[in-house]
């Protein structure tokens, strides 16, 4: 048997002001690609984070991953109809082993400002900047975007929500072997219901993620979540995850990938802190390198202590 540990630490801190939110999330762990350990989150909040990690059974081989997250963020209203967000996002990921992988380690810092405007009662408009700065200094390759975009976020009703956004982005990049630059576009829907105890979220968007393939990818992905309440102590969940990895890069088919993963839950509080979860996941890869696909099946039962404490 190999010895393997996993180890999840995480943080939610936010502080609201009569004009001004601050907000930080932060989270330490330690999994393996084919078995990868979720951040703290509510089991009834089934809205769409979106999430950056596309390495998910990449290698078929069990790789020790380290992944450091920090998220902090400040919003400000300058006025009744308009405002203003920022947020910045550090994502530092390490693997043991390295060698015969493919696998590099790498650091991703993406700083985003955000100006919104309210044009009616439901309706908001914003418009997107977002710098990348991507490096993996071990394989020498370094990866510098702008990706500018425009959203319109709509309140159909008390219950249905949803978002469309596009834009276009540009990303320098410099590798041992090639250097030049990647002109395209982001496109994105995404909604979220909510019918008594139910709730459904679902996102379809491409977009530019950080991998350890020392890339960084465009990303076409699907998303659809579903939360069911049972009872006051318990719930069930389905998470659902498809996307395809294509390199901005000539030089690296490896990380031109299909990845599909299905993961239904249930989580039944014993008290106040302690949650028993019980979930079985399922993950399937297809690379344009090799014809033959990988798949895995596994069942994780978790108890999980959360520590719950307003801050005044």
């Amino acid at each position: 048997l190999e010895d393997k540990s996993n180890f999840l630490a995480g943080v939610n801190y936010s502080l609201k002001q009569p004009l001004t939110r601050w907000q930080f999330d932060g989270s330490v762990r330690e999994d393996t690609i084919l078995r990868q350990v979720d951040v703290i989150e509510d089991p009834g909040d089934v809205t769409i984070e979106p999430d950056d990690d596309v390495d998910d059974a990449s290698v078929q081989t069990t790789v020790q991953r380290d992944r450091i997250v920090l998220r902090p963020s400040w919003s400000r209203s300058l006025s009744e109809l308009t405002g203003v967000r920022i947020a910045y996002r550090y994502n530092k990921v390490d693997y043991d082993p390295v060698s015969g992988t493919g696998l590099t380690e790498f650091e991703d810092h993406r700083l985003t400002t955000e100006l919104f405007r309210n044009i009616t009662e439901i309706d908001e408009f914003a418009g997107s900047l977002q710098v990348l700065k991507y490096r993996a200094p071990d394989a020498d390759r370094e990866y510098d975007g702008v990706t500018l975009e425009a959203v319109l976020r709509h309140r159909f009703d008390e219950t249905t929500s949803g978002e469309i956004r596009g834009g276009v982005f540009t990303t320098d990049y410099d590798t041992p072997t090639e250097t030049g630059s990647e002109d395209g576009y982001t496109l994105g829907v995404e909604g979220s219901k909510r019918t008594g105890v139910t709730r459904y979220s679902a996102r379809l968007r491409r977009t530019l993620y950080p991998t350890g393939a020392g890339d960084v990818v465009r990303t076409d992905e699907f998303v659809f979540n579903i939360f069911h309440k049972l009872s006051e102590r318990s719930q069930v969940s389905l998470k659902s995850r498809v996307f395809e990895n294509r390199s901005l890069r000539a030089d690296n088919p490896d990380a031109n990938r299909r990845y599909l993963s299905f993961e239904p839950r249930y989580n039944w509080r014993m008290s106040p802190n302690w949650l028993l979860d019980l979930r079985y996941r399922y993950q399937r890869q297809n690379r344009d390198t090799d014809v033959s696909s990988a798949e895995s099946n596994a069942i994780l039962v978790s108890f999980i202590y959360r520590a719950r404490r307003p801050l005044d």
